[in-house]
């Protein structure tokens, strides 16, 4: 005797679980053609059409069927409705599969009792599952839309709007980025879960998680465009009407400051520091692109007027920059620093250069304050630049000579001096300044001063050196406080002022652009073939090869993407 086709069916259901949704199944895509077709059609309902006395109504019933309707009948098997109901209840609707969802006021469940109707509005999503194309970012799917997801090991990061999974789509339900499949296997899912609360610790000005996915989606759609190595991609973006979500590469090498902590001790090999050099010569570039992006605010914001609009061309800051937000994948040895890509471009924190245009633009600070630049110290109302980025790769680039050279113990000492000495969590690289005559002042921070100094009397960072010449951009071009005269343009709210376009290397007066520090980086790079540039003595025992404290690619416990 034949297996019922309902058993064939449930045989074949994958598993649905992720983020904070209960576990579900569905019929993976590529399935239902050999569970139903004409053969599996007449024999499950062999017994259930001899009231039509018409071998011919029969055959024609069973090829609409398999024409245009299996995933009603595969439903309506699941639901365990008789052959006669589903006969009487698709031949009076005229139900097909393009009708699917259906609602409780469709005709086809009038033939149905309640509790088959019922049944029948649950079991229908199985068969309902979505797939992700290549070239699609935006999907608008139903709440009960089940999502072709296996969680990975585990829950990762909980925050005001949400979840980040480790997750496994199913190979059946994915047609993106066709040339990096191999690198997809798994991937991160960032889960906002609506709500009409903000916590008052945010300080966000976002009263609703649906208007935050929605500008982050936007944004996400532009940055598509650009596609660059160090800039992490967004594969989907999924709107479920009560919960949304984004989809990311899974970074299996955590984020930069997971690396610092999981190697203590890095090894300071010529190699190694000229594949770092590379890696931040790649987030400079990025940034420049970012920075230099010519799209235009109207294609971000719906009702975007021409006030808006530069005729310099478009931008986009980030507005978050820190180590927790730039993505490490793995390299193909221990010895390599791997691909490291600017992620996170945050709720509600990034920015369009073009919307500081206008005189009432939002003066809310939504980076890390470790990493914020001295404009955005309050009360002051200008808004923030593109050297707001600048300021805060400084921050990062000092901290990752320091790692480098002294490692992660003697890096959060460091920061922890900062901390005690002006008695504030995550103190910035600069303090603020009474001066006589002038008022409030910014200045480098002097232990951050003192610091530097230190680290250049290291043999590793002597003159004409890659670590050397990288601290002096540090020190000349990025912990810079004063910014170029053009830079007033973006603060002073008028349509018509020029953006910030600091593309000549810097004297150390003024804060550089990313296009000055791309060079400068390119120049120390250029010098890498000379053995004697790369020098890497610390002045004590060289560091172990990487053994990280923690294994980052495997034990689902790393801040891979997202710190909330």
């Amino acid at each position: 005797m034949a297996e019922p086709l309902s058993d064939r069916i449930c045989v074949e259901l994958a598993r649905s679980k992720y983020c904070s949704g209960t576990e579900k199944t569905y019929l993976p895509e590529g399935c239902l053609d050999a569970l139903v077709n004409e053969a599996t059609i007449r024999r499950e309902l062999s017994h259930s059409l001899a009231f039509l006395r018409s071998p011919e109504k029969e055959l024609e019933f069973i090829r609409i069927i398999a024409q245009h309707a299996k995933k009603v009948f595969a439903t309506a098997v699941l639901t365990k409705v008789g052959g006669a109901k589903i006969y009487k209840a698709i031949n009076e609707s005229k139900i097909t599969d393009k009708d699917l969802p259906i609602d409780e006021t469709h005709t086809f469940l009038k033939s149905l009792g309640k509790w088959d109707s019922h049944q029948f509005l649950i079991h229908q999503w199985k068969f309902l599952v979505p797939i992700f194309t290549e070239g699609k970012l935006m999907y608008d799917l139903e709440k009960e839309t089940i999502l072709p997801f296996m969680e990975v090991g585990g829950q990762q990061k909980e925050g005001t709007f949400g979840i980040v999974s480790r997750v496994k789509i199913h190979e059946a339900h994915q047609e993106y980025f066709s040339n990096l499949k191999d690198r997809l296997n798994h991937i991160a899912v960032k889960e906002m879960i609506a709500t009409n609360a903000v916590h008052a610790s945010d300080e966000l000005s976002l009263s609703d998680v649906s208007e935050a996915w929605k500008k982050e989606a936007m944004m996400l759609g532009k940055l598509s465009e650009i596609k660059h190595d160090n800039v992490i991609q967004c594969i989907a973006a999924i709107d479920k009407k009560d919960k949304y979500y984004l989809l990311f590469p899974w970074a299996d090498g955590g984020s930069l400051q997971d690396f610092w902590e999981n190697v203590p001790r890095p090894p300071l090999s010529p190699k190694f520091v000229k594949g770092t050099l590379i890696q931040l010569r790649g987030l400079a570039e990025a940034l420049k692109t970012l920075h230099d992006y010519k799209g235009g605010v109207a294609s971000f914001r719906e009702g975007a007027g021409a006030d808006n609009v530069n005729s310099m061309g478009g931008g986009i800051r980030h507005g978050d920059l820190k180590p927790a937000n730039i993505l490490r994948f793995m390299p193909q040895d221990d010895n390599d620093i791997g691909i490291l890509k600017i992620a996170d471009m945050g709720l509600a924190r990034h920015h369009e250069v073009n919307t500081r245009l206008r005189g009432n633009a939002t003066t809310t600070r939504f980076g890390s304050a470790r990493y914020e630049p001295p404009e955005a110290e309050p009360p002051s109302l200008k808004p923030t630049s593109r050297l707001y980025d600048v300021w805060s790769m400084g921050c990062i680039v000092l901290e990752l000579i320091i790692w480098l050279l002294d490692g992660t113990k003697r890096l959060n000492a460091f920061n922890d001096s900062i901390q005690e000495h002006v008695q504030n969590k995550d103190p910035p690289y600069y303090e603020i300044k009474d001066s006589a005559g002038r008022g409030k002042v910014p200045r480098v921070h002097p232990l951050v001063v003192q610091y530097i100094k230190r680290l250049a009397t290291e043999p590793a960072c002597a003159a004409n050196t890659a670590l050397g010449d990288l601290l002096t951009v540090v020190e000349t071009q990025l912990l810079v406080v004063k910014l170029p005269p053009s830079s007033t343009g973006v603060h002073d709210g008028s349509a018509s002022a020029t953006p910030v376009d600091f593309n000549e290397k810097n004297d150390g007066q003024y804060r550089a652009s990313a296009a000055a520090f791309l060079q400068s980086l390119e120049d120390i790079i250029s010098k890498c073939e000379h053995a004697d540039y790369l020098r890497t003595e610390r002045g004590q025992q060289r560091a172990p090869a990487i053994h990280p404290t923690s294994n980052t690619a495997s034990s689902g416990t790393v801040d891979f993407y997202w710190n909330p």
